[in-house]
């Protein structure tokens, strides 16, 4: 979007950090930057350090905001089921639409994916690139979308699933991680293949949760019903004006955390059987734990018992960064 937007900046190494400090971290490193092995999450300096003339620029949430609106308003043209994911990513739900019959879905969406692609050169941007992915649920929509970034258009169907398996690392899929990628090659599990052949019942016992029958289900194409609506926790985290370390100091703003908490948790209809407190102190290190209670909590009060108690818990160092969660 900068790139779109000026002209001098294209086809150069830039960064969008959130300071242009040398210990500002990069959000956003363009398709140069990327290049040169410069990833989100570098500091400042040390993406100077693989590139001295790399321009960074701080956000500008205005001009990323019009732009996301004018990708919803071009979008909303080819589907009412249309979820926004992210600032930049959105999901298309075509499921029921009558012109995309089972056996030529997939021949539409190409073309309809290839039709946004051009329509977004020619209306929004045309520095702009977008790699569109389909497939039959969101998981491995998002997969094929990363395939051929940052410009590509591919489909993982019953044709091609098995090849696009053999090509992928375990933590190329959304939702690997490291904890993850160590359980599963302790069950020795150590590529997508791997992860497929595998049963439901096994990947139940790897991830010791319902979560396991979801990997199953989304790596053969089956959309998890309501998965869109699932919310999985609620929180609130606040950056202390000045160190604090006592309990009258922080229970102000304890008790104001889980008021606001509380509030987003009943208005969406939930309650909650899980606790979570973690804290940033003044040398930088952590601490956060969290328990599950006995009874469905919903009450404030009863919610900020269970904090406090948890605070009781904590070592009592000066805290910078104070956040609660409940799941």
């Amino acid at each position: 979007v900068e790139q779109q937007a000026n002209p001098l900046l294209r086809n150069k190494p830039i960064g969008v950090a959130a300071y242009d400090s040398p210990k500002g971290v990069i959000i956003a490193p363009s398709v140069e930057a990327k290049k040169l092995g410069i990833k989100v999450g570098f500091r400042v300096s040390e993406a100077k350090k693989i590139c001295p003339d790399i321009k960074i620029l701080e956000p500008d949430t205005q001009k990323y905001r019009f732009v996301h609106h004018a990708l919803k308003q071009l979008l909303n043209d080819y589907t009412d089921n249309l979820e926004p994911k992210s600032v930049d990513e959105f999901v298309l739900d075509f499921k029921g639409a009558p012109e995309y019959e089972p056996q030529r879905a997939g021949d539409n969406l190409l073309n309809v994916g290839k039709e946004i692609k051009t329509r977004i050169k020619d209306e929004v941007g045309d520095y702009i690139t977008v790699s569109v992915g389909v497939s039959k649920n969101r998981f491995l929509a998002k997969t094929a979308s990363n395939l051929k970034k940052p410009d590509g258009l591919e489909i993982i169907d019953q044709n091609n699933y098995k090849k696009v398996y053999s090509t992928l690392e375990l933590m190329d899929l959304t939702g690997i991680a490291k904890k993850s990628l160590t359980r599963l090659n302790n069950h020795d599990i150590h590529t997508v293949l791997d992860f497929y052949s595998a049963s439901s019942h096994k990947l139940k016992t790897i991830f010791q949760s319902v979560a396991g029958n979801y990997w199953y289900l989304k790596l053969r194409g089956y959309e998890i019903e309501n998965y869109k609506n699932v919310r999985r926790s609620f929180g609130h985290q606040y950056s202390l004006p000045k160190p604090l370390k006592t309990l009258p100091e922080i229970t102000p703003i304890l008790t104001k955390l889980v008021e606001k908490m509380g509030f987003r948790l009943r208005d969406s209809g939930y309650k909650t059987q899980g606790v979570h407190l973690s804290m940033l102190y003044t040398d930088y290190t952590k601490w956060h734990k969290g328990i599950k209670t006995k009874k469905a909590l919903y009450d404030s009060r009863d919610i900020y018992k269970e904090v406090l108690r948890l605070f009781l818990m904590s070592p009592g160092k000066p805290i910078k960064v104070l956040g609660v969660s409940c799941f």
